[in-house]
């Protein structure tokens, strides 16, 4: 795993609002798992992915089409794209 991929592996799991359990990169795919707790006691896993042009810095990313597992994936799905876009920004800007 690449250092802008630890990075925002990092960032999805530690976002305040909502709860990534597990982000895995595998190849160009970032494979996502959000646990909800429904009714107190059971944990639905929310599972969607996001395909990278060039997955070593993170650019280019997409949701894949039909990967969204789960009532409230499409949800926490939206949320992770924002964090992915915003880190790609800020990659963009570092000098070389």
């Amino acid at each position: 795993m690449t250092e802008n991929q630890a990075k925002l592996v990092a960032l999805l799991t530690t976002a305040a609002q909502w709860k990534v359990t597990t982000a895995k990169f595998s190849g160009d795919r970032l494979d996502c798992v959000a646990d909800v707790t429904s009714g107190g006691y059971k944990i639905k896993k929310q599972k969607f992915s996001f395909r990278f042009d060039d997955p070593a810095s993170c650019f280019g990313s997409r949701l894949v089409p039909g990967s969204c597992r789960g009532a409230y994936s499409e949800h926490y799905a939206a949320a992770a794209a924002k964090i992915i876009f915003e880190f790609s920004a800020a990659v963009g800007q570092e000098v070389i």
